[in-house]
Order: structure tokens, then C-alpha cells, then sequence
């Protein structure tokens, strides 16, 4: 099984789960169900999140803090 999340980087985000036999199929179809369901978030300053986010999907966890400009995407860790 895989959880993916997705970002257009004009403020659309969305997350998809899929679950196959191999792990590429399952993160493929994470990813199409990812990007069929993406939704508006307002941003600050047309760049960053108002205030830090937190998800979870099972044993998965999605954190989504804001940011100062120019820090780019940091994806994974345990923070």
C-alpha cells in the first residue's frame, strides 16, 4: 500500500492511497488518485501555509509546516 502527496505549487494539494502487489503499481495508483483529488489551500503571502498541518491515514503520518521563502520542498524524517 502507498499514500501519496501531490502539489501543483499554485496552492492545489491532494493525497491518494493505492494498494497492489508491487509497490511502483501501488504508488502509481496512489499518485493518479492523488492528482484527480486536489484541493485549493489559501497561502500566505501567496507562498506558504498559514499554520502547520497535520494527517494520518493508518500507520502513515502527512506533515505540512510553514516555511520562510526559498526553502524549497523537504519531503520525509520523522519530525
Amino acid at each position: 500500500a502507498a499514500l501519496v502527496v501531490v502539489g501543483d505549487q499554485k496552492g492545489r494539494v491532494g493525497f491518494g492511497k493505492g494498494k497492489a502487489k508491487e509497490v511502483p503499481e501501488a504508488i502509481r495508483k496512489a499518485t493518479e488518485q492523488a492528482k484527480r483529488q486536489m484541493v485549493r489551500v489559501p497561502l500566505k503571502e501567496g507562498r506558504t501555509l498559514h499554520h502547520d498541518i497535520a494527517g494520518r491515514h493508518g500507520a502513515g503520518k502527512v506533515v505540512m509546516r510553514t516555511a520562510p521563502e526559498g526553502t524549497g520542498i523537504i519531503a520525509g524524517g520523522k519530525k
